[in-house]
């Protein structure tokens, strides 16, 4: 590959994700950023869909104990801060599924979900947003490709 970009060499982006089935099949995770400025607070609740999008259950990264989900090894890490540069803060989830962003200075959220996190079967990711944006940035791709010639991060 000719093409220094980070799109389509390291990661893939999808502006509007909240709500959106991520397949962890061409990429090995996702990062979602959820961003919810000013003084308000929003939620992001993690699921996830087996490999024929017809059964979803929750996605318990939060915690270091998500393996009830079928999902081996570490929880993600949460962090929040500000939205135009600052210190990144850890948090911890509000459930195993859920993270809460908001406030003052928190008006940014970040967490990662890695493919071996998903159970058995299952092949999305969800992340859906009460309020703001949400953000999923697909990274460490298995085939990589021009901008040109990504195919849809939707397709597993």
């Amino acid at each position: 590959m000719a093409s220094a970009d980070g799109l389509g060499r390291v990661l893939n982006v999808i502006a509007a994700a909240s709500g959106v089935a991520i397949p962890l099949t061409g990429g090995v995770s996702v990062t979602y950023v959820h961003i919810q400025g000013g003084t308000g607070t929003a939620t992001l609740t993690m699921t996830q869909l087996d490999a024929n999008a017809a059964n979803s259950i929750a996605l318990g990264i939060g915690t270091d104990d998500f393996t009830t989900a079928g999902g081996p090894g570490k929880a993600s890490d949460y962090y929040v801060g500000p939205d135009a540069g600052g210190t990144w803060t850890a948090k911890a989830a509000t459930s195993a599924a859920v993270f809460t962003l908001g406030g003052a200075t928190d008006d940014t959220g970040v967490v990662t979900v890695r493919a071996e996190q998903l159970a058995n079967d299952y092949v999305y990711a969800v992340g859906t947003a009460s309020a703001g944006t949400l953000v999923a940035i697909i990274h460490d791709l298995t085939v990589q490709r021009r901008p040109s010639n990504l195919k849809s991060s939707l397709v597993k």
